[in-house]
């Protein structure tokens, strides 16, 4: 099944824009929930956006670093799940999750308790090249945490640092088992 450029334009466009017919915020058919208890039941944008207090952080920041980039400051102790908070109080469902480094969102109760469990106080201070200079206890780590939920048929992991360096290593171990 194929559209040609001719008959895309006829397509009516679904837009997210105020007045637009479609509903926004309505749940999955099917989810039980947020996977966060806290997280925000939809979207509320209070102003505009930028802010009048994102402004004015973004003109004190230009002053020390160049900050084009900045779209809003974030809230992040008031940030949860999918929803990111910014300093205006605007509450803005992020599909983005910075580089995709927030699979479970924004505040995760689970990942909270991680790093503050002091068993991994040193390994989040070091941080340690784990590729070279492993600590004594990761082959512990790996066995009881990743082996664990490992794919059937499946005999090794591979760590990476985030979402990005996780999807090109995807890639180049592709093509490498590819040209193999």
């Amino acid at each position: 099944f194929t559209l040609s450029k001719g008959a895309l334009r006829s397509v009516p466009r679904r837009t997210l824009c105020p007045g637009s017919p479609r509903k926004v915020g309505t749940a999955a058919a099917g989810a039980e929930g947020p996977l966060i208890a806290e997280e925000p039941p939809q979207p509320v944008v209070k102003t505009a956006i930028p802010g009048p207090n994102t402004k004015a952080k973004i003109k004190e920041l230009s002053k020390i670093t160049p900050c084009q980039a900045v779209s809003v400051f974030v809230d992040y102790n008031k940030s949860v799940g999918n929803y990111q908070v910014d300093v205006d109080g605007n509450t803005l469902l992020d599909a983005y999750t910075q580089i995709a480094s927030l699979p479970l969102g924004y505040s995760h109760p689970d990942l909270l308790a991680t790093i503050t469990n002091p068993d991994n106080a040193r390994a989040f201070v070091n941080r340690p090249s784990i590729g070279t200079f492993p600590g004594s206890d990761w082959t512990e780590r790996i066995q009881s945490s990743l082996m664990s939920i490992i794919p059937k048929g499946l005999h090794s992991v591979t760590t990476m640092a985030c979402g990005s360096c996780s999807n090109e290593n995807g890639y180049k171990a592709m093509f490498f088992w590819y040209r193999a």
